[in-house]
């Protein structure tokens, strides 16, 4: 991903994250918009250049097309490491084409460092389309909150 890319990514990304949390949320739009841009700016201070993150354009081989994005780091837990992947944004006309699973099992695919043990990604609650794709990959629920559910999945 290029800066022009991370620029166009950052805005519409804070803005569907506070869309999301604006869902059963009491606060005024303002405030849910400053907490997304505060949350997204804290994991990325220095975009595209923040060390440990990565943010893959993932474009079709053939046809040079634009299928998405996916955004990952590798993040120490109490005993091992994981691959968590904060965000996997398939535009929206190449949708339930598959393409998210392809990109998580590449990701999978990728992994050769023996301390990762897990990948594991966070989804909105209201998500079910996602919650259902991550369920038939093999991801199981570690944590629940009322707004998010956290998942899981083992390395093999």
């Amino acid at each position: 991903m290029n800066a022009e890319e991370f620029k166009s990514y950052a805005h519409d990304s804070i803005k569907n994250y506070a869309n999301s949390l604006l869902q059963g949320s009491a606060k005024k739009p303002a405030d849910i918009l400053r907490e997304a841009t505060d949350d997204f700016t804290s994991l990325l201070p220095y975009g595209i250049n923040t060390t440990g993150h990565n943010l893959n354009v993932i474009v079709d081989a053939k046809s040079q097309e634009r299928l998405g994005i996916v955004w990952y780091a590798i993040e120490p837990r109490e005993s091992c490491h994981v691959l968590f992947i904060y965000d996997i944004d398939v535009v929206t006309n190449q949708r339930r084409k598959g393409i998210a699973t392809r990109i998580i099992n590449d990701l999978m695919a990728k992994i050769t460092h023996p301390s990762i043990l897990h990948v594991e990604l966070s989804v909105f609650i209201h998500n079910k389309v996602a919650i259902n794709l991550y369920k038939k990959l093999g991801f199981s629920p570690i944590e629940i909150s009322a707004l998010t559910m956290t998942m899981r999945k083992p390395i093999l």
